[in-house]
């Protein structure tokens, strides 16, 4: 994970400004997204060797690379209106920034027909559940 998007999605975890996050952070932030949040942090703090009752600093977050929590960290980050799903123009940063880190030219129709195709219950937004099925998919490396 490159530094400048890793302190950026980790900011959106580090609601203290603490400098590290750990397990009672994270439910906060994720328990919108799904009720039993706190039953899979552990789960989560895991991927980077720690136990529930420890935390994790921007340095560890950044060396841990692509994790099930950098991928919730950026769908929050993503969710500028706290709704617990995308918009496509939400959505639409991740590709547009993608694009631009490349230097190659975002493409709107293909965004948007990745975005119709993985809205799994056409409801006009992508949850979660939905956009993880978009990452694997599509990974951006």
């Amino acid at each position: 994970m490159e530094k400048a998007d890793g302190e950026a999605i980790f900011a959106t975890l580090d609601r203290a400004k603490a400098g590290k996050i750990g397990a009672a952070e994270i439910v906060a932030a994720t328990s919108h997204l799904d009720p039993a949040a706190k039953d899979h942090v552990g789960e989560l703090l895991a991927e980077f060797g720690k136990k529930p009752g420890d935390t994790l600093s921007l340095e560890e977050f950044i060396k841990g690379g692509k994790t099930k929590l950098g991928f919730v960290a950026l769908f929050l980050g993503l969710d500028r209106d706290h709704d617990a799903k995308l918009s496509f123009d939400e959505f639409s940063m991740l590709p547009k920034g993608y694009c631009k880190r490349k230097s190659i030219p975002y493409d709107e129709a293909k965004a948007k027909d990745s975005f119709v195709k993985f809205d799994a219950d056409k409801d006009g937004f992508l949850s979660i559940r939905e956009m993880g099925e978009l990452a694997k998919a599509h990974p951006m490396h």
